[in-house]
């Protein structure tokens, strides 16, 4: 009974040591990307780029042309809530206002395709991770709208359940097959379900994730479900997300 209670104690302390190293690689790679983006934020000089897009907005404005006033404001909306100054979260607020900017330039692109957005007004003031809707949106037009060839429609929701906010991205295309079912449709690119995956869980643990499935009458639905936090959190959460 000794030597069971022993490896019983042995089996736990492994697996205490196994969770905390998984936390500590999650923080790295967050703290990595944190530092890629600041970089990059650097790179771009955010300034010249607003001044340049706000020039662009005015001779635009002058000249009567209200399509390139629309598109260069969502152009300047999209860079400044995808940088938010080097932060990890904001709020459901931006994040929405994030993807209006994202789907205002992909439906003068994409006209064939038509994009709801549905959000409860009440989480609105609540605390998102950035940039975890837009790379399911992209996913939805890149690999379910555009192979099926004709027009197609995608529906962004947000929604409270209990204590969760859930964010739903629909899309009537193609479908999942094959490989696709265990997700490779959304490993492309810097932020695909791995990187909001891993962001999920080292801001709130294995609970919150993306989950991926098939949509009756075709398509796809992708769900991402994060805490319902307020306002009032976003200093605190945005601390312990930092480190």
């Amino acid at each position: 009974a000794d030597e069971i209670g022993m490896l019983g104690n042995e089996f736990n302390s492994m697996s205490n040591n196994i969770e905390r190293l998984t936390h500590e690689v999650y923080e790295a790679r967050i703290k990595e990307k944190e530092a890629g983006l600041r970089a990059l934020e650097a790179q771009i000089n955010p300034h010249f780029l607003y001044n340049t897009l706000d020039m662009i907005n005015w001779m635009s404005y002058r000249s009567s042309n209200q399509d390139i006033c629309k598109i260069v404001k969502s152009l300047s909306d999209f860079f400044k809530l995808s940088l938010n100054h080097g932060k990890e979260l904001y709020t459901v607020g931006d994040e929405v206002r994030h993807i209006q900017s994202y789907v205002t330039i992909e439906q003068y692109k994409k006209a064939e395709i038509d994009f709801e957005i549905h959000v409860d007004e009440e989480l609105k003031p609540c605390v998102c991770p950035k940039l975890i809707v837009q790379p399911l949106v992209e996913n939805a037009i890149l690999h379910g709208i555009e192979p099926k060839r004709g027009p197609g429609t995608i529906i962004i929701s947000f929604v409270r359940r209990e204590n969760d906010i859930v964010i739903t991205v629909e899309d009537d295309g193609v479908g999942l097959c094959g490989k696709q079912r265990e997700g490779a449709r959304y490993h492309h690119g810097g932020y695909g379900l791995q990187n909001i995956n891993e962001r999920l869980t080292m801001l709130y643990g294995k609970k919150y994730h993306v989950t991926v499935e098939e949509r009756k009458g075709g398509g796809v639905i992708s769900s991402v479900v994060i805490p319902l936090i307020g306002l009032e959190g976003l200093d605190d959460v945005s601390d312990d997300c930092r480190g």
